[in-house]
């Protein structure tokens, strides 16, 4: 299982990063304030036609629904990406 995650908050990362999930998976994290960000993180984002942050793309191991995207306009996608890890 892997977690991209696209931010332009650094606090949207260490709330992240201090909650302790027992799924293991791998996370990376795009920042939309670096060069290198902005065009991988707008690139994902406009994929789904969405330009709210944070947004959450899990990459699930089976093959069906493979990704699953998360993300909120009155929300916030790291607490709809925890609900949806605890579910499962």
């Amino acid at each position: 299982m892997k977690v991209k995650i696209i931010f332009n908050n650094i606090k949207d990362k260490e709330f992240l990063d201090s909650i302790n999930l027992e799924i293991p998976f791998f996370v990376e994290y795009i920042d939309i304030n670096t060069v290198k960000g902005k065009k991988d993180g707008w690139k994902l984002m406009n994929y789904y036609g969405t330009q709210t942050f944070p947004f959450v793309e899990l990459e699930l191991d089976n093959e069906k629904d493979r990704y699953k995207p998360f993300y909120s306009e009155n929300g916030n996608a790291i607490f709809q990406l925890i609900n949806y890890l605890s579910n499962i």
